[in-house]
């Protein structure tokens, strides 16, 4: 994590212990996430910065799964999507999926010491509690007093409840498929398959330029799951065809080559987030083939939003000495004319 380094990615500073479990430090990102981006309001996102976004993201992805030693994210959200002062999106919380899921990277140790108090649920007399959580073991070491004064000493190990997948991010398998599975080859190609999924949730938002929560008017992660595979593959369709309704399609990208994310979408990007969103993982096309399929989005652009703000400083500068060339000029030709009345 330290070594690898992209610039749509977020550098992986190190960890450090706590009393709760454990920090990540990782470069800090001014702007927020992308969450934070589209829940405000007062933030208005035109066409191009929304198309250097969803670049940025496809880029950092793509790195992930072809260039990293990690194949893949495997926790891809808006809140992992982090944007810098350069407004420049980095990806976060990658790499990290086999050290949550593994026995020997980390654990947290908590003891609780109660005289005739309430410890899990149960009343106990005199019981401390070393309590010491591996990814997906508990392992708890009980010590209790006995009317002789000595004391027995109990250790024992239960799995971890497994975490139930509420993100509305994660593809709907993800509930039922390698709960337990430590086999590296099938969590990488599941992951990867995810990780498009996840992505066309992303840039469905983008796109609609709000969060999934804001359009079904749910805050809920769990509701929001709930209705998304409730309404299995009706779902959407749906919803691309609500966003296809209030935009303009466009074979092509305009002629400046900003291509509107909320007006104007070029053909062919609404059949590529559909396949991405599709229920069957086998459907999902990988991120190359995506980059291609979008690449009308950002046809004509540079690589980000600050090398675009500089263009159009230097555009804008241009112009203004064209304009006090023709002022200067033309205060000129009036003194002339005064002189020679």
């Amino acid at each position: 994590l330290r070594e690898i380094r992209h610039e749509n990615l977020n550098a992986f500073i190190g960890a450090c212990l706590y009393d709760e479990g454990i920090l990540l430090i990782q470069e800090y990102c001014s702007r927020g996430s992308i969450k934070d981006i589209l829940d405000n309001g007062d933030l208005k996102l035109d066409d191009m910065f929304v198309s250097s976004l969803m670049g940025d993201l496809l880029r950092g992805l793509s790195y992930l799964h072809d260039s990293s030693q990690f194949r893949f994210h495997g926790n891809l959200k808006p809140t992992n999507c982090l944007v810098d002062s350069r407004w420049v999106l980095r990806l976060s919380d990658f790499g990290l999926t086999f050290a949550r899921s593994g026995h020997y990277v980390s654990h947290h140790a908590e003891i609780i010491t109660t005289p005739g108090n309430m410890v899990s649920g149960k009343m106990v007399n005199n019981v401390t509690t070393t309590r010491i959580s591996f990814a997906n073991t508990t392992t708890t070491t009980s010590i209790t007093r006995t009317g002789s004064g000595t004391y027995n000493s109990s250790v024992r190990s239960t799995p971890r409840a497994v975490r139930i997948v509420t993100s509305p991010y994660l593809p709907p398998e993800f509930s039922d498929i390698f709960k337990n599975t430590q086999n590296r080859s099938v969590v990488i190609d599941n992951h990867r398959k995810g990780d498009m999924y996840s992505l066309g949730v992303i840039l469905w938002e983008l796109l609609k330029r709000e969060s999934l929560a804001t359009f079904l008017g749910i805050k809920d992660e769990r509701e929001i799951r709930a209705e998304i595979c409730q309404k299995g593959n009706s779902f959407w369709p749906q919803t691309l065809a609500i966003l296809n309704s209030e935009a303009q399609l466009q074979p092509v990208a305009t002629n400046t080559g900003n291509c509107s994310a909320g007006t104007i979408i070029p053909s062919g990007v609404l059949d590529c987030l559909k396949d991405c969103l599709s229920f069957d993982p086998d459907q999902r096309p990988d991120i190359k083939s995506v980059r291609l399929r979008l690449r009308p989005l950002h046809k004509g652009m540079r690589s980000n939003i600050f090398d675009i703000m500089i263009g159009l400083m230097e555009k804008y500068a241009n112009n203004l000495e064209i304009l006090v060339d023709d002022r200067t000029k033309q205060l000129s030709e009036e003194k002339r004319k005064t002189g020679s009345v």
